[in-house]
C-alpha cells in the first residue's frame, strides 16, 4: 500500500478516540515516573542526612582509626553483627541518632581490623550505658578485646554501667607490628548494653610529653630542695654557735670532741650538696645541647630521609616511600581511599606545646602522578591541629593544594603559606587533610609531598631569645651556686669566731688548747678542699657559658690551596679557593677548582665553581664545570642550577634567547633544520610555510581552530558543528539527534502488506502464556505501531488484557464482568526507545484465567517515529 492510501485509512473518525486514549495513557505513565522520582529524591535526602551525621560524629574524635565510629552508617566497616548484636536508633544517643546494641542471649562481639605499630601506645575507648536490670553472665566475655589469628593479645574488662552514657577506656602499648581485631564484647543473661562513638587513637606522643613534664618538675624540686638544705645548714650553724656559748661555761674535753665531730659531718654534707649542684649543671648543659640540635620542624623529619621504607607515620594513609621523591631518596605519600568518607585527617608527629596566637610558616613541595584520577573538586589541606585546655580542637590551615594550583601532573611544585594559632590553644600537631567526594564508588588519590619546612615566625629573633633565656637560666644557677659559696664562707667565718671563743676557754684548760689547735688544722684542711670544689664548679660554669656563646658565633673565612707535582710519567697542577660565611645554623660556601693532569698518556683539564647554602638544615646548591677528558676524548660543559638562562645585551637591550627552568627549556625563537619531537606544547599556532588563509597549506591554533586544504582522514572523527558541501556516505550512518532536510529520498514509514492474522491461531488461551504478535528492531527513539483495518480482541470471561514490548506494558484493556470484546478500525501502541542492534518482542496476554481469547486483525500494519510535534488543545 502507498503513502496516500495509508493516509486515507488513518483519517477515519475513530482515530481521534484512539489518540485521546493514547494521550491518557502517556499522562498516566508520566505521573508514575514523577512519583518514582519523588521517592528516589526522598531516599537520596535520607542517605545524605545519614552521611552528614556520621561525618559530624566522627569529627569529635581527631585521629580516630575506627571507621563509622558512631554507627550513623549502620553496620558499615564492622564484623560480628548477629541477632543479638545490632544497630538501633535511640531517643537519647550519645552523638548522632544511632548506637550499637548487644542484647542478652549469648556472647556477642563487634569490631574492626586495625594496624598497630610496635612500641606505640594506643587509647581504646567507647561510650556505654545499659538498660535497668541488665545482668552480666560472664565478666570474662564483657570487655575490650584485641586479638589476631594466633589468639588473644590484650583485653580490658568493663561494666556494669548505669542508664546514663559514660566513657570507658584503657591505654595499651603494642608489643609487635600486627593487624588485629579490636572489639567491644558482652555476654548478658538479661537486659541490654548500648555502645556509641567507638575509638582507637595513637597517644604515644602525649604519653611521652607527660613523662618529660614530670621529669622537669622533679629536677626543679631537687634544685629547690638543695637551696632549702643550705638554708637549714645556716640555721644549724647559728644553733651551733649558741651551743658553744653554753659550752664555754662548762667546757670539757668530751664536749669539744662532740662539737668537732658534728662540725665535720656538716662540712661533709656541704660537699655532697655541691656535688649535686655540679650534676645538675651537667644535666642543664646536656639539655642545652639537645635544644641546639633541634631543627626548625619540631614535629617530624621534613626531608623524610630518616624514616624506613613504607613506614607509616600516621596510619596507612601517610606512608614514607622511595618510589617518588623530589630530593634525597624518599617522600611522603598522603592518600584518600576509594569510597572513603569524611575529611581523611592525618596527625603527624608529636603533640607539643605552642604559644597561643603563634604564627607559623609552612613550606613544602608537592606532586601528583599522571596515573591518578581523583574526584572533581578534590583538595589537600596542610596546617596544624591545635587544642585548648578544654580539649576543644581547631584546624588552622596554611596551604591548600588543588588541581589548579598543582599546574600539572608528574611535576613537583613548591607551596608556601602561613597560619595563626587561635587564642587559648597551647598544644598542636602537624595536620594533613586529603579531601574529595565521599561515599561508595567515589575515587581516591595519592599525593606526594617532600622537603617540609615548618618555621615559627611569630618573632624572627625567637631562636636568639631562646638562647638568651638558656644563658639567663645558667646565670641564675651560677648565682645560686655563688649564694651557696657565700653561705659556706659565712659558715667558715662563724666557725673562726667559734674557734676564738674556744681559744679563750683554752687559757683556762691547757689540755683543751691542744685539742682546739688540732681542730683548727682539720677545719683549715676541710675549708681548702671545699674551696677547691667551689673553684672547679665556677670553672665549669664559665666553660658552659663559653659553649653557649659559641652556639651563636659568626664565622667568615677564605682558604686557598695550591698543589703541583711532577714525575717522569705524570704532572699535576691544582688550585682551590674556598670562601665560607656562617652565622649560627646558617652558612654559605663557594668553592673554585682549577686542575690540569697529564698521566700515562692521558690529558685532562678541569675548571669548576660550586656554591652551597645551608639554612636550618636545608641545603641548596649550584655550580658550573668545564672539562676535557683526554681518555675518552670528550669535552663537557655542565651547569647545576634550578634556573639556567643565556643573556644577550646587544644594542643596549637585555634579552634571554633561552631559559632552562625545572627541567624545561624555553626559547624565544629557534630554527630547526630537521627535528624529531615526541611531545610538544604550542603557545600560539603552528602552520606550514606556504599557508594562505582559505586556499593553501595548513594551520593549527592553540584555541583548537585549524585549516587543512585537501586532507584525508582515516579513523574516528568527532565534531560538534560544521558545514559539509558535498558528502557521500558509503556505508551506514547513525543520527541520534534531529535530522532537518529540504529533500528526503527513501521511506520514512515502515509498512506491511495487507494481512489477515489471529493471535493465537487456535483461539484458546492460557493465563500464564504471552502470545507473540511481532518481532521488531530496536531504535534510539520512540515509535508508534498502527493497525489499520479491522481490529477485534475477544474473550469470554473478564480479562485485563495486556500488550507488552518485552517487559514494558504498553496497552491494557479491562473487558468487564460480561467479557466485553474490544473492536476498532484503527489501533496503535507505543514502542519505547532502545538501542540499535537490539531485538524486541511484542506479546499479548489474557492473564486472569484460561479463556477463548484471540487478537483478530485484517488490514495493514505501519510503524513510524513519533516527534511530539502535535499538541492537541
Amino acid at each position: 500500500m502507498g503513502l496516500g492510501a495509508a493516509g486515507g485509512v488513518m483519517m477515519k473518525a475513530d482515530a481521534n478516540a484512539s489518540a485521546i486514549t493514547t494521550l491518557q495513557n502517556t499522562v498516566k505513565n508520566q505521573g508514575d515516573n514523577i512519583d518514582s522520582l519523588s521517592s528516589s529524591t526522598t531516599a537520596l535526602e535520607n542517605s545524605l542526612a545519614s552521611s552528614n551525621a556520621s561525618v559530624d560524629a566522627a569529627s569529635q574524635i581527631p585521629g580516630n582509626l575506627i571507621v563509622n565510629p558512631s554507627f550513623e552508617r549502620g553496620t558499615e566497616g564492622y564484623t560480628g553483627w548477629s541477632g543479638i548484636a545490632t544497630v538501633v536508633t535511640l531517643q537519647v544517643p550519645h552523638l548522632g541518632t544511632k548506637a550499637a546494641k548487644l542484647a542478652a542471649g549469648g556472647s556477642a562481639g563487634v569490631g574492626q581490623k586495625i594496624s598497630f605499630k610496635k612500641d606505640r601506645s594506643y587509647k581504646i575507648g567507647i561510650w556505654a550505658k545499659q538498660d535497668p536490670n541488665t545482668t552480666i553472665q560472664s565478666t570474662d566475655n564483657t570487655k575490650f578485646r584485641v586479638a589476631d589469628g594466633n589468639g588473644l593479645i590484650a583485653s580490658k574488662a568493663y561494666g556494669p554501667f548505669t542508664s546514663n552514657w559514660q566513657e570507658v577506656s584503657w591505654t595499651w602499648k603494642a608489643t609487635k607490628d600486627v593487624l588485629a581485631d579490636v572489639q567491644f564484647t558482652a555476654f548478658l543473661s538479661a537486659g541490654a548494653m548500648y555502645f556509641d562513638d567507638f575509638y582507637v587513637v595513637d597517644v604515644t606522643d602525649s604519653v611521652e610529653t607527660q613523662a618529660n613534664s614530670s621529669a622537669i618538675t622533679k629536677l626543679d624540686s631537687r634544685v629547690t630542695k638543695t637551696e632549702n638544705d643550705i638554708t637549714s645548714q645556716g640555721s644549724q650553724v647559728t644553733q651551733l654557735k649558741n651551743d658553744l656559748a653554753t659550752t664555754n661555761t662548762n667546757v670539757s674535753k668530751k664536749a669539744d670532741a662532740a662539737a668537732l665531730t658534728a662540725l665535720t659531718n656538716r662540712v661533709t654534707q656541704n660537699e655532697k650538696e655541691i656535688e649535686t649542684q655540679s650534676s645538675q649543671t651537667t644535666s642543664l648543659k646536656n639539655s642545652l645541647s639537645t635544644v641546639q640540635a633541634m631543627g626548625s620542624n619540631p614535629w617530624f623529619d621534613g626531608s623524610l630521609e630518616t624514616y624506613s621504607e613504607n613506614q607509616q607515620i600516621s596510619g596507612s594513609r601517610a606512608v614514607v616511600v622511595s618510589s617518588q621523591k623530589r630530593s634525597g631518596a624518599k617522600s611522603l605519600r598522603v592518600s584518600r581511599g576509594a569510597g572513603e568518607g569524611g575529611n581523611s585527617d592525618k596527625s603527624i608527629g608529636k603533640w607539643i606545646a605552642l604559644r597561643e596566637n603563634a604564627v607559623f610558616r609552612i613550606e613544602l613541595w608537592a606532586m601528583m602522578p599522571a596515573d591518578q584520577s581523583p574526584s572533581s573538586g578534590w583538595s589537600t589541606i596542610v596546617g596544624l591541629q591545635t587544642q585548648n585546655a578544654a580539649n576543644n580542637i581547631n584546624w588552622p590551615s596554611a596551604i591548600t593544594i588543588t588541581e589548579g594550583s598543582l599546574g600539572g601532573r608528574g611535576t613537583w611544585k613548591k607551596f608556601t603559606g602561613t597560619l595563626r594559632v587561635a587564642t587559648g590553644h597551647t598544644r598542636g600537631v602537624f595536620w594533613v587533610s586529603t579531601r574529595g567526594s565521599t561515599g561508595s564508588g567515589t575515587p581516591g588519590y595519592d599525593l606526594y609531598i617532600d622537603d617540609v619546612v615548618v618555621t615559627d615566625i611569630t618573632d624572627a629573633k625567637e631562636a636568639q631569645d631562646s638562647a638568651n633565656a638558656n644563658a639567663s637560666a645558667l646565670t641564675s644557677l651560677t648565682s645560686r651556686v655563688t649564694n651557696v659559696e657565700g653561705q659556706v664562707t659565712s659558715q667558715a667565718s662563724q666557725l673562726s669566731s667559734l674557734t676564738s671563743q674556744v681559744n679563750d676557754a683554752s687559757s683556762k684548760v691547757d689540755q683543751m688548747a691542744q685539742t682546739i689547735t688540732n681542730n683548727e688544722k682539720t677545719q683549715s684542711s676541710l675549708n681548702t678542699s671545699l674551696q677547691s670544689q667551689i673553684d672547679a664548679q665556677a670553672s665549669a660554669n664559665i666553660k658552659n657559658q663559653t659553649e653557649l656563646n659559641n652556639a651563636t658565633t659568626s664565622l667568615a673565612a677564605i682558604k686557598s690551596t695550591q698543589q703541583t707535582q711532577a714525575t717522569t710519567i705524570s704532572a699535576l697542577s691544582q688550585q682551590q679557593t674556598n670562601l665560607t660565611a656562617q652565622v649560627g645554623g646558617q652558612s654559605a660556601e663557594l668553592q673554585e677548582l682549577k686542575k690540569t693532569v697529564v698521566e700515562n698518556g692521558n690529558v685532562s683539564s678541569t675548571w669548576m665553581v660550586k656554591m652551597e647554602t645551608n639554612s636550618n638544615g636545608k641545603k641548596y646548591a649550584a655550580g658550573i664545570a668545564l672539562g676535557i677528558d683526554g681518555k675518552n676524548l670528550q669535552s663537557q660543559f655542565l651547569v647545576q642550577a634550578d634556573r639556567f638562562g643565556l643573556i644577550n645585551t646587544s644594542n643596549g637591550n637585555t634579552t634571554t634567547p633561552f631559559v632552562v627552568e625545572n627541567g624545561v627549556a624555553y626559547m624565544n625563537a629557534a630554527v630547526i633544520k630537521d627535528g624529531s619531537i615526541t611531545n610538544a606544547k604550542i603557545g600560539g599556532e603552528i602552520r606550514s610555510d606556504n599557508f594562505v588563509n582559505g586556499s593553501n597549506g595548513w594551520r593549527i591554533g592553540k584555541d583548537g581552530s585549524s585549516q587543512f586544504n585537501n586532507v584525508v582522514i582515516r579513523g574516528e572523527v568527532h565534531a560538534n558543528t560544521g558545514v559539509l558541501n558535498n558528502v557521500t556516505i558509503n556505508e551506514n550512518c547513525t543520527v541520534l539527534g534531529t535530522v532537518q532536510a529540504n529533500k528526503i529520498v527513501g521511506d520514512v514509514v515502515t509498512m506491511t502488506d495487507r494481512v489477515v492474522k489471529n493471535w493465537p491461531a487456535s483461539g484458546n488461551t492460557s493465563s500464564g502464556t504471552r502470545y507473540l504478535i511481532a518481532t521488531i528492531d530496536g531504535m534510539p527513539f520512540e515509535r508508534r505501531m498502527v493497525f489499520n483495518g479491522s481490529v477485534a480482541i475477544v474473550q469470554v470471561w473478564r480479562q485485563n488484557v495486556t500488550i507488552r514490548v518485552d517487559e514494558t506494558t504498553v496497552w491494557t484493556f479491562d473487558s468487564g464482568n460480561d467479557g466485553k470484546d474490544f473492536e476498532t478500525s484503527i489501533f496503535s501502541i507505543r514502542i519505547p526507545a532502545s538501542n540499535f542492534g537490539q531485538r524486541h518482542q511484542i506479546t499479548i496476554q489474557w492473564p486472569n484465567r484460561g479463556d477463548s481469547g484471540q487478537f483478530r486483525f485484517t488490514g495493514v500494519v505501519s510503524m513510524y517515529r513519533t516527534t511530539g510535534s502535535i499538541s492537541l488543545a
